[in-house]
């Protein structure tokens, strides 16, 4: 069974603090997502994505999945947080999708807004 290398919130604010310094060198208009961005970020330090187990779902692991630092659980709890992080200032803007069933948030692309 994987194991969390680090402790979640620890993980996860650390993380949020990355994703908020790239989104806020992003111009407006530009498209992106949660998850996509935690994919590139975790790629470019070599972990890979992999089948953790039935609690955790999926996760991007290093050291022949012996260790793991987000799964695919935390990704909503990420996307809330760099919302509330940006709150003031950019806008991630999902309107493009109001009133469709759509799936999961962290996989939406947003538009960049700079808040005026």
């Amino acid at each position: 069974m994987a194991v969390r290398e680090n402790e979640r919130e620890i993980v996860l604010n650390q993380l949020v603090s990355k994703l908020c310094s790239v989104i806020r060198l992003m111009e407006d208009g530009t498209k992106e997502s949660i998850g996509h961005l935690v994919s590139r970020y975790y790629t470019s330090k070599g972990y890979e994505v992999h089948w953790l187990d039935s609690k955790h779902d999926r996760g991007w692991t290093k050291d022949d999945r012996k260790t793991f630092s987000v799964c695919q659980d935390d990704l909503l709890d990420i996307q809330y947080m760099v919302m509330d992080a940006l709150e003031r200032e950019i806008d991630l803007d999902y309107s493009e999708y109001e009133m469709k069933d759509v799936g999961l948030p962290y996989n939406l692309w947003f538009t960049v807004k700079r808040v005026k």
